[in-house]
């Protein structure tokens, strides 16, 4: 946290993990080369875009479910201790 602390704005406080900053460090990187041979292409941004939102989709789904799946075992347990 020390590290990521001297290039975060002040303002945000203490709102933020050092690993939210590494990640977005790395996630622009990329984008901020000198030479544009380094830079990544627009097709490469799509594909990354189109990667990263599959896989919130992915997480949201997978939590809904799982969400889902404990509340039918709550009240498997539930109705099994009342009989």
């Amino acid at each position: 946290m020390k590290t990521t602390a001297r290039i975060v704005d002040p303002l945000i406080g203490d709102s933020y993990s050092s690993n939210e900053v590494i990640r977005c460090m790395d996630v622009n990187l990329p984008w901020v080369q000198r030479r544009i041979e380094d830079m990544p292409s627009m097709i490469s941004l799509f594909y990354f875009s189109i990667a990263a939102l599959f896989f919130l989709w992915t997480i949201n789904l997978c939590s809904s479910q799982i969400a889902k799946w404990l509340e039918i075992k709550k009240q498997e347990a539930t109705f099994s201790e009342t009989y």
